[in-house]
């Protein structure tokens, strides 16, 4: 089911969701690190001060969204190339050296998925009952409408202009998308329902992602309406994840 709040004009979207998302066991998957104001570079797409999870429609979806920092690029092969060239290696062996420095400075390599990796994440099975709430949805015309009422002008320096059109929604700039979380997460919707996050297509893949806000937990006021299971290891021959893994030009070990 799909409306408009009557009161803030953002456009809505209701449950249920059944979803996946992967994540590291030392949080799980209800329990992401706390962010905090800071460097907005550093922070995902809609995080907010406080603790945002991300869960993807599908099992690919969540893997091409967790992977896309390790995507090898044009301009990454064409260095490794060079690389492998002055060395007398083959590209592999060359990556093989570069991931021992990168594994010892704490930092993992675009093109390059350690098996380090996929032993730190575990496949969760997640479902939020439809009626937990509501979800903003992030393509509404409405809530374009909302954030340029709300936010356009204030957005200025960074987007030089003062409207929200999908282009600002969708942008990589953190400094952006970060602010519009920050004021829909504080937002009261007109049944005084809970707004549960954001719900948004994947920039990756094909398929549907949620992005809820932990405003339960973090103000200590009890457990958010997120149910997971106890998660499954990833195994090395996963083939939703060699897919994605191939797709992306990415080496795993």
């Amino acid at each position: 089911m799909k409306r408009s709040c009557t009161t803030t004009g953002l456009g809505l979207v209701n449950g249920p969701v059944a979803g996946v998302r992967i994540a590291n066991p030392a949080y799980g998957p209800t329990a992401p690190p706390e962010r905090i104001n800071g460097d907005r570079a550093s922070l995902s797409r809609w995080d907010t001060p406080g603790r945002t999870r991300y869960i993807a429609s599908t099992k690919e979806t969540a893997f091409r969204e967790c992977l896309a920092w390790a995507r090898m690029t044009g301009a990454h092969r064409n260095h490794l190339a060079k690389l492998a060239a002055l060395f007398g290696e083959t590209p592999e062996q060359t990556m093989r050296d570069i991931d021992e420095d990168w594994t010892r400075l704490g930092h993992m390599q675009p093109g390059h998925l350690p098996a380090a990796w996929r032993d730190g994440h575990l496949l969760y099975t997640v479902n939020v009952p439809a009626d937990a709430g509501w979800w903003i949805d992030a393509h509404a015309t409405a809530t374009l409408d909302a954030l340029t009422l709300a936010l356009g002008s204030q957005l200025t320096p960074w987007t030089g202009r003062h409207d929200v059109d999908r282009g600002v929604m969708f942008t990589h700039n953190r400094d952006i998308t970060t602010r519009i979380a920050e004021w829909a997460r504080e937002q009261i919707l007109d049944d005084g329902s809970e707004r549960l996050g954001i719900r948004f297509d994947s920039r990756v893949a094909n398929g549907s992602c949620w992005a809820p806000w932990m405003r339960r937990a973090d103000a200590k006021l009890g457990s958010d309406p997120v149910k997971t299971d106890h998660g499954t290891p990833i195994k090395p021959n996963d083939p939703i994840m060699k897919h994605v893994t191939k797709a992306y030009g990415i080496r795993t070990w």
